[in-house]
């Protein structure tokens, strides 16, 4: 994988993490 991929990965779970945590 590419660091622009890990980057985008990182930013994706980042996203996740906010999403659940507002929900929850």
């Amino acid at each position: 994988m590419s660091a622009d991929s890990v980057a985008r990965l990182k930013a994706l779970l980042e996203d996740c993490d906010a999403v659940f945590i507002g929900s929850g």
